[in-house]
Order: C-alpha cells, then sequence, then structure tokens
C-alpha cells in the first residue's frame, strides 16, 4: 500500500526480524518498520487520509524546530519538512513536465518521511537543536554558537541570554522510553553504533 521499493526493515534483507519490540528496543535496533508502521497509522489511502498523516507528522516536526533555521550567528540554509507541497516543487524543479502522478503525495511519502528519507532537508545545527529538545525534556531553545562577545581588554560589548522557543508537553513515561532507546544504540546488547 506505501507503493514501491516496499518499505522494509534494514534486517529483513539480512533473513531476519526483530519480532515484537517497542519504541524503546525500536530506538536502539534502528527498525525502519517500526516507524513506517507508526508513521503509517496516522493517515492512508484506503481511508482517504494519506495527507493527514503527513501533515500530523509535520505538526511534530515543527514542535522540535525542524522547520526553522537554528539561530547560529552565521547564514545558513532554512530546512524543509517533506510535504505534499515541497515534494512537487522538487520534483517539477528536477522535471519541469512531471506527471501528477510523479508529484502526488502517498503513504510511502509520509512513511519514508518518518525515519528522515523523503524530501526532508535539514542542516546538522537544526538536527542537533532537535536532540538538544529533546534531552532538555521538551524545552527548545534559540541555538548561539557564542555567549559573550568581548573585547580585547575584556568589555563585554555582546551578551546571549537562553531563550526558549517552545516548550513541548512530553509525558515523562514517554520520554524515559526514547533516552532508553537512545542510550542503547551505544550501549545496548543489539546497538547499532
Amino acid at each position: 500500500k506505501a507503493g514501491t521499493p516496499y518499505a522494509k526493515c534494514w534486517s529483513y534483507t539480512s533473513g531476519y526480524t526483530h519480532g515484537f519490540i517497542n519504541v524503546s528496543e525500536a530506538l536502539e535496533v534502528s527498525c525502519n518498520y517500526f516507524f513506517y508502521e507508526t508513521a503509517y497509522r496516522l493517515g492512508n489511502s484506503d481511508e482517504g487520509t494519506t495527507e493527514e498523516g503527513i501533515a500530523k507528522l509535520n505538526e511534530y516536526m515543527e514542535a522540535f524546530g525542524l522547520n526553522t533555521v537554528s539561530g547560529i550567528e552565521l547564514e545558513e540554509s532554512e530546512s524543509n519538512m517533506a510535504s505534499p507541497e515541497y515534494k512537487e516543487e522538487t520534483i517539477k524543479w528536477q522535471n519541469p513536465d512531471a506527471t501528477t502522478s510523479q508529484t502526488r503525495w502517498t503513504d510511502g511519502d509520509t512513511i519514508r518521511a518518518a525515519i528522515g528519507q523523503s524530501v526532508n532537508n535539514f542542516t546538522p545545527a537544526v538536527m542537533t537543536k532537535y536532540i538538544a529538545t529533546l534531552a532538555n525534556g521538551g524545552t527548545r531553545y534559540t541555538m548561539h554558537m557564542i555567549d559573550r562577545v568581548e573585547t580585547a581588554d575584556g568589555i563585554v560589548t555582546e551578551q546571549k541570554t537562553p531563550t526558549v522557543e517552545n516548550t513541548i508537553d512530553i509525558k515523562e513515561e514517554n520520554l524515559k522510553a526514547v533516552y532508553q532507546g537512545m542510550l542503547a544504540v551505544t550501549s545496548g546488547s543489539r546497538g547499532t553504533l
């Protein structure tokens, strides 16, 4: 239902599956299929809600700041979250004669967007800010590369202070599950270094 190439977990090509897993274990083993299924359930073509799925996923990505620039004191490119509009724009930029069937949004686009593929485009600074927001329990700060500017004789001419951009209400049990999974990536018995 989600198009070709068929979505599957990387382990499937090696001849095994992860079996029944929870979100912590899915993070540890980097199970694409777990996250594909989660995204698919946000909306699907059988119910006529394909675009509702990516809209819901984008709500979450926006809350973590994946639709903004990081705020660092250097020029940076804007991020682009996967969406029906951005897919069409990208494909038509590459092929002005692209057909509607080539540019339309599908369930496959949504599930691939959920694992960071599809037409997502994020800078390393924005990804760092996203992870920092998660590590901060849902508090997103403006990112800075400096904390202050001083003259040669030590006079502070500019001071940066922590500025909260957004606070996401995340249940403690959900944060713990994600933290456990992220830690298990590097220290778990099935981690995916």
